[in-house]
């Protein structure tokens, strides 16, 4: 099964607030996108998605957040037991904010458990960008960072309850705190 997805946000979300109040009253912009659903077994579900948002913008009690073009796109699998979803596997999971923010991954979750295990590259993270978009979340970062970082990240919890271990790599270029350089480019 294949469904296109076109919509305008902000209509979308007037209409259905009329019968639902999801609090996204400053959604505005418009999406298109797709979902492909295919079953691979008895109790497995292909999954691929593919989403991107032009003019991107959601404003809420005086936080705003925006992006010229969102792209997210999923490419994995459900795992099923008895008509319930027992792990989302994410394959190839990417996600571009503005060509700014530059993140592809892998990995899965199992809802009943909470467990999971996630390993992301960050190809790039422009972090005036991710400063300015965290700021319109209510997080703010003073001074406010400038600078390039890429890396990678590792995550799991791997039984209910356990610790999160995590590991990764980070670089830096021409990063600033609010000032000049306070750590000099590799």
């Amino acid at each position: 099964m294949t469904a296109q997805l076109t919509a305008d946000l902000d209509q979308l979300n007037a209409q259905l607030g009329r019968m639902f109040d999801f609090n996204l009253d400053g959604l505005a912009g418009r999406l298109a996108g797709r979902v492909a659903l295919a079953r691979q077994a008895d109790d497995q579900l292909a999954v691929d998605v593919t989403a991107t948002v032009a003019g991107l913008r959601y404003v809420a009690e005086g936080r705003r957040v925006q992006a010229e073009r969102a792209e997210i796109a999923h490419r994995g699998s459900l795992a099923l037991q008895a008509g319930r979803i027992v792990k989302i596997q994410a394959d190839e999971p990417r996600v571009d904010l503005d060509g700014k923010v530059q993140a592809p991954g892998r990995g899965w979750y199992a809802p009943a458990s909470a467990t999971f295990e996630s390993d992301v590259t960050v190809q790039q993270a422009d972090l005036a960008y991710a400063a300015t978009s965290a700021r319109g979340l209510g997080i703010t970062m003073e001074p406010a960072p400038v600078g390039v970082v890429r890396g990678s990240v590792f995550a799991r919890r791997a039984q209910p309850q356990a610790a999160l271990t995590t590991s990764g790599t980070l670089t830096g270029q021409n990063l600033r705190f609010g000032g000049p350089n306070t750590i000099p480019s590799a």
